[in-house]
């Protein structure tokens, strides 16, 4: 089945192009599409928007949500109506080839019936109603806006196929990485999707007490944690998954995922007794940093930053930065290769700044590449990973380089 999965404008490239990599791992029926494509980073971007001593150093340019959020949309209000929400997910649907087909747009307000109408009222000529019906796709809309029912997971009545997810403010939940909960619920959500014809239905077989199962409603929201770290579904549940009969595939899919999500969050709390490095993945044409058996999490590094860290992957024996100059010709070939569309000038530039005698550029890139491990991992687990060693003295990554693999596309 094709699932696309849209944003709105404040979800993050790391978090949607996360989410993707992650659920694009295990196999199963659904093949996933996105509204838009990463936007590469170059250098010039790099030096235009960041400064060493600018706070916004480490934050990538977003991609506005514009083509199907009016602007009246596009600011930030406290809390959405679901109507509002699934607006988003219908026109998104509107631009493409088979909408006309799903959609019966109803004329007369009065006969829009459902269990959500507390929800603030549409402008009538904005309007997009629809019979309940189930659609040929699926459409999941990421959101950072909370809303009214304030739900990890809202559900169209009225169309099959339309959801979306709330992914902003895991942190009060959890140190991990947001990609699991929200990918989580994605799964999970799929797998509701073969089960029940309507949230209706769906809500008749919701746990109002937590149990640790797909099922559990968590009311409480911190609840949520016993759910994502069993992976489990209840006996009650699993025979009506049987009585549903859903597929292996299916199945297999969800159960995939959420035990993958179980162990990540298990891994990093049980981190200090195995104190072992996981193998690092050098990825593509821009060589992107990312660790497989995480989950395909990438260490989101600016291309000037990717080009030091792959410099100092490259000699495992170490590197004094009194002696980067050396290291030149090297150096100029990683950044012309993480960034081919910069200009000669503008690499030049980057290159001299990096390899001049006690550069502080360098020590900067050097620091922001520790900090973006430390969040990622945490301190203990990212020792093996950052650029450390002695003032005056050898700088080395110490990563076992058997635990490191190249892959081209």
């Amino acid at each position: 089945m094709l699932v696309h999965l849209i944003r709105t404008k404040g979800v993050s490239d790391e978090l949607y192009f996360g989410c993707y990599e992650f659920l694009n791992q295990f196999v199963g029926p659904y093949s996933f599409e996105l509204s838009d494509k990463p936007r590469e980073i170059t250098i010039k971007d790099e030096i235009r928007i960041v400064k060493p001593d600018d706070p916004r150093y480490d934050i990538k340019e977003k991609i506005r949500y514009s083509q199907y959020m009016p602007p009246a949309e596009s600011k930030i209000q406290e809390r959405k109506s679901w109507r509002d929400l699934f607006r988003i997910n219908n026109k998104y649907r509107k631009s493409t080839d088979d909408f006309d087909s799903q959609r019966n747009v109803l004329s007369d307000d009065n006969q829009y019936h459902s269990s959500f109408e507390s929800d603030e009222a549409l402008v009538a000529e904005d309007r997009l109603d629809y019979i309940r019906t189930e659609a040929p796709y699926i459409v999941i809309l990421l959101t950072e806006h909370a809303n009214h029912e304030n739900w990890f997971v809202g559900y169209d009545p009225n169309l099959k196929g339309n959801y979306f997810i709330h992914t902003d403010g895991w942190d009060h939940f959890t140190s991990g990485d947001p990609r699991y909960p929200v990918c989580y619920h994605i799964a999970s959500t799929l797998l509701k999707h073969a089960m029940f014809d309507n949230p209706e239905e769906m809500g008749n077989y919701m746990h109002y007490q937590s149990k640790g199962c797909m099922m559990d409603f968590c009311q409480n929201k911190s609840e949520v944690m016993l759910k994502l770290r069993t992976a489990d579904v209840c006996p009650e549940c699993q025979n009506l998954i049987r009585a549903k009969k859903i597929t292996h595939m299916q199945l297999r899919y969800t159960f995939d995922v959420m035990e993958d999500i179980r162990r990540q969050l298990l891994f990093k709390d049980r981190y200090d007794l195995l104190r072992q490095a996981t193998p690092m993945l050098v990825k593509g044409r821009s060589q992107k940093i990312v660790l497989p058996e995480m989950g395909m999490l990438q260490i989101g590094l600016s291309p000037t930053e990717r080009a030091v860290y792959l410099l100092f992957l490259n000699h495992p024996e170490g590197i004094r930065l009194a002696e980067m100059g050396e290291y030149k010709g090297e150096l100029r070939g990683i950044l012309n290769k993480v960034s081919p569309s910069d200009s000669r000038e503008t690499i030049e530039g980057q290159l001299e700044n990096l390899c001049e005698y006690n550069s502080n550029s360098l020590s900067e890139k050097m620091s922001r590449i520790k900090r973006k491990f430390d969040e990622k991992l945490g301190a203990a687990m990212s020792e093996h990973y950052y650029i450390k060693g002695p003032n005056g003295g050898l700088k080395k990554i110490d990563l076992d380089r058997n635990y490191l693999q190249y892959e081209d596309n």
